[in-house]
């Protein structure tokens, strides 16, 4: 499965971020905070094709977002998930995505402490 396929930037008139696709819901999955105020945006893959996304649910309590964009992506894979309880300290993490309107990018890091509150 190539998990870049499944990471999406979201474009607001205030700015941009990133998000994932949930195959098994036909939905993006974002930060509250990276679509506060809009009830539209845009979503673009890594090769800047764009899509209109509707904002269809959000939890400002937890910064999330659940947008709804009426295309197929039916090609895409599904996303696994792993549990917070088999990550341990030292282990090698990757972040995928467009942080702070930049390009798609990745970055590696290493787990500090799993439980750590911020």
């Amino acid at each position: 499965m190539q998990v870049s396929q499944l990471i999406f930037k979201i474009n607001t008139s205030n700015g941009s971020g990133s998000a994932f696709y949930l195959k098994q819901y036909n939905l993006f999955v974002t930060n509250f905070h990276v679509v506060q105020g809009s009830k539209t945006v845009a979503v673009e893959n890594k090769n800047h094709d764009r899509f209109v996304g509707h904002v269809v649910m959000v939890d400002a309590s937890e910064d999330i977002a659940l947008v709804k964009v009426e295309a197929d992506f039916s090609e895409l894979s599904e996303a696994g998930f792993s549990s917070l309880s088999k990550l341990s300290v030292r282990d090698e993490v990757y972040v995928l995505g467009f942080p702070y309107g930049m390009p798609y990018t990745e970055t590696q890091g290493i787990i500090s402490s799993p439980r750590q509150l911020m």
